[in-house]
């Protein structure tokens, strides 16, 4: 005993397409459509008298339709050109057969901009001027964290260089602002200047042979 004696449906042959599938449709084809549409056929008698398969009938009376109205559900389709043949024994079935839809806008998927917050959305000056303020703040348990987070960013962005100069201009100002403010300067750009001594006069001339008068001082 053999698989198609348990099921016998397995042993039939498909049946073969209709003797038209596939050729093209003539002028010919779309006349006899729309005769035997108008006249009430069924689907399935339009397909025999066409020799072609249902879907494939569907889909050319679905071009007969207006655009507008080609998206009716396929079970539709052919009623609803019967409806239209019937009501207008005009119909232009020609014009509408030569009519295209519009083509498909082109949607270019890009991806959405990245909205980066944090450290990691500060541009580089931003971020070297914020870094600056924590060096200078030296190392506090209370920004411990954001010195961390702030030199895995200027690691990962390679401005270690650029951090460099920034503090060292930085220092500069910090020093000269501190000494133009500082009581203890004679003029900017000198450095702690020396504290004045006080001054006393000079003793009078006297003979190496005598003895200096201390009265005289």
């Amino acid at each position: 005993m053999t698989i198609h004696h348990l099921h016998p449906e397995l042993s039939q042959q498909p049946p073969p397409p209709p003797g038209r599938s596939g050729q093209p449709w003539t002028t010919q084809d779309h006349q006899v459509l729309v005769a035997r549409c108008r006249a009430g056929d069924s689907l399935a008698e339009l397909a025999t008298t066409l020799e072609r398969s249902e879907g494939a009938v569907v889909l050319r009376a679905k071009r007969l339709l207006p655009l507008e109205e080609r998206g009716s559900p396929e079970d539709r389709v052919v009623p609803h050109l019967h409806a239209l043949l019937t009501e207008d024994a005009d119909y232009d079935w020609e014009h509408h057969l030569a009519a295209t839809p519009p083509p498909r806008p082109i949607i270019n998927h890009l991806p959405a901009p990245q909205v980066r917050k944090g450290i990691a959305g500060l541009f580089d000056e931003q971020l070297l001027a914020v870094a600056g303020l924590a060096i200078r703040l030296g190392v506090d348990p209370l920004v411990q964290d954001l010195r961390h987070e702030l030199s895995r960013e200027i690691e990962s962005r390679g401005l270690g260089h650029q951090l460099a100069d920034y503090v060292s201009r930085d220092s500069a100002a910090w020093l000269e602002d501190f000494r133009r403010e500082s009581r203890y300067l004679a003029y900017p750009g000198d450095w702690w200047a020396e504290p004045e001594l006080p001054t006393y006069p000079e003793p009078p001339p006297y003979d190496d042979h005598e003895a200096p008068d201390e009265r005289s001082w």
